[in-house]
């Protein structure tokens, strides 16, 4: 992995890459972008905190001028700051398997490596 991946968005980039290309990934590699993404993902929580903030006062200002909730609801989820709150989401989502897959990679071949002992 190249040292300069240390951003969320550059590791799953460029784990992204090496599964696109078929490339294998050693258990070390993967532990160790597994290890930057889970120290690098209180940012992506931050952000995601930060949109949710700014979502919420856009809504509270909703529900005062539509006419219903239901209203108000459909005026925010039309917003684009909505569908960028979901896409956070779905990515601190994508950080957190990719650190359960890395772990299972390399709790595997430990286990692999110890049958060969």
């Amino acid at each position: 992995m190249n040292d300069d991946l240390r951003t969320c968005d550059s590791i799953l980039k460029w784990l992204k890459e090496q599964t696109e290309n078929r490339n294998p990934i050693s258990p070390h590699l993967y532990l160790e972008a597994a290890t930057a993404l889970n120290i690098l993902s209180s940012d992506e929580n931050d952000t995601l905190i930060d949109m949710e903030s700014t979502l919420a006062v856009m809504k509270a200002s909703a529900m005062s001028t539509e006419k219903t909730v239901a209203a108000a609801k459909v005026f925010i989820e039309a917003l684009p700051e909505f569908g960028q709150v979901r896409k956070q989401r779905a990515k601190i989502e994508q950080i957190k398997e990719a650190i359960r897959i890395a772990k299972l990679t390399a709790r595997l071949k430990s286990d692999e490596l110890k049958n060969y002992v």
